[in-house]
């Protein structure tokens, strides 16, 4: 018996990591609107509705950038010269929930007016009915400065 009890404090630490490695994590199941439902061309759902992973196909789609997802969210990168744009949309990241950031790979990031800013209170921008626009205007901003 004594045996087992030292073989099991022994292999605490390697199955405590072999059981984290193998965790999955579940993704929250957020409900759709009704799939036979039409909507007129030239309207979007408003963005405060929408979940951070629709906010960033949007932009993709918008500004020709490719979302990728990250750890709290989505990533989506634009190329701008010989650096890219990068958006992330994100659903958690600290203490935050449902926010945005742009920035410039390598650079600071850019408050809700297009201003270079190292503030994280101006630069987590959260997200609200005209977030596509905020977002669209920034890069536009962005673009036009370089």
């Amino acid at each position: 018996m004594a045996r087992f009890a030292v073989a099991s404090k022994a292999l605490r630490g390697p199955f405590k990591k072999l059981i984290k490695k193998l965790a999955v994590t579940l993704r929250k199941v957020v409900p759709r609107g009704d799939a036979k439902a039409v909507k007129p061309k030239g309207t979007r759902r408003p963005t405060a509705r929408q979940d951070p992973h629709s906010l960033a196909a949007e932009v993709a789609k918008a500004t020709g950038g490719v979302v990728k997802p990250n750890k709290g969210g989505y990533t989506v990168t634009l190329p701008q010269g010989r650096r890219i744009i990068v958006v992330r949309v994100m659903e958690q990241g600290g203490e935050r929930t449902n926010y945005f950031r742009v920035n410039v790979a390598g650079k600071t990031a850019y408050s809700v007016t297009g201003e270079v800013s190292s503030d994280a209170g101006t630069t987590h921008i959260p997200i609200s009915e005209g977030a596509l626009d905020q977002i669209l205007s920034i890069i536009a901003r962005i673009k036009g400065g370089n």
